[in-house]
């Protein structure tokens, strides 16, 4: 617990929040472990306003976003088991019961199908999870590898219960810049726009270098490579809001990145299927210290219908 205490309340992890799962294995001793919880994390968890852990409505889960905004109370608890009241007068403040759908690798579909529908993945937590000491071989569930972690990100699962940790699986989770050449290199503070490769993979690049743009359809969310307009970066929000298939496509798409690995995997399969083999831009440039956001400066003059 002062590992956790440490980690999320270092200024470069303010914008992390812990999704923690907590098996039952008590054997009548919630009340030491709820007095241990509280003095370790108490005021970095999560508390509900109901002692309700059954109650799980979308109307009184936490979005992650208040939770990042709220500085502390970024520990959101979850476990296999409920206490009433007489039992332990904290417990449902602080946990809720398997919030979240689940399934097994073994049972894992792959990407695109992801297992669940987006709308499943947009309003519930997903758990993926493997018991490999089970004693009946049906409930141990199939092997967690590099690959298809890689795919289970892509779909967004938000939970992983390895039962077997390799420390390659931590190495899977990353989804943007490019590890391998240690991204976002800026070199000599030069290279100040983003772009993205057929691997799916960000890298820096020169701001004034002509490449084609990442656009996203706003009522799709479906991904397009420009494939008549190439320029420099600072063009990228007119190239996508004026790039109409037909007149009444204009305002349709938004020069745009990736939020989530599943919108980056969607941008790489355009960028494959595109037949494009070069880096595209994507809306993402260095704001002050290294701080990458998006350019807005075009947002507002179309909306959704």
């Amino acid at each position: 617990m002062n590992e956790i205490s440490q980690w999320i309340q270092k200024p470069e992890n303010q914008n992390e929040v812990l999704i923690l799962y907590i098996k039952d294995r008590f054997e009548g001793h919630v009340s030491e472990f709820m007095r241990t919880l509280s003095s370790k994390l108490g005021t970095l968890l999560y508390r509900h306003q109901s002692r309700d852990c059954l109650n799980q409505s979308p109307m009184v889960m936490p979005k992650l976003e208040d939770m990042v905004k709220s500085t502390n109370h970024r520990i959101f608890l979850t476990s296999n088991n409920c206490y009433s009241p007489e039992l332990s007068d904290t417990w449902g403040y602080y946990f809720r019961k398997d919030p979240f759908v689940s399934f097994q690798p073994s049972g894992f579909r792959g990407y695109p199908d992801c297992n669940f529908s987006r709308e499943t993945y947009h309003n519930s937590l997903v758990r993926v999870y493997n018991d490999t000491i089970a004693r009946n071989a049906n409930d141990r569930g199939g092997s967690f590898t590099n690959s298809n972690i890689q795919s289970m990100l892509a779909c967004e699962v938000n939970l992983f219960g390895f039962d077997q940790f390799n420390a390659n699986f931590a190495k899977q989770a990353v989804w943007s810049w490019d590890s391998a050449t240690n991204q976002p290199l800026n070199r000599e503070d030069q290279e100040h726009c983003a772009r993205i490769s057929v691997n799916g993979r960000w890298s820096t690049h020169h701001c004034d270098m002509n490449l084609k743009f990442a656009c996203k359809d706003r009522n799709t969310g479906n991904w397009i490579i420009t494939s008549n307009r190439q320029g420099p970066w600072r063009d990228g929000s007119s190239a996508c809001l004026l790039y109409p298939q037909s007149p009444s496509d204009i305002g349709r798409y938004q020069f745009a990145a990736p939020a989530t690995p599943y919108e980056n995997k969607k941008l790489q399969d355009a960028l494959i299927s595109s037949g494009n083999s070069q880096t595209v831009w994507i809306n993402l440039t260095k704001k002050d210290g290294d701080n990458w956001a998006p350019d807005t400066t075009l947002e507002g003059y179309f909306s959704n219908p």
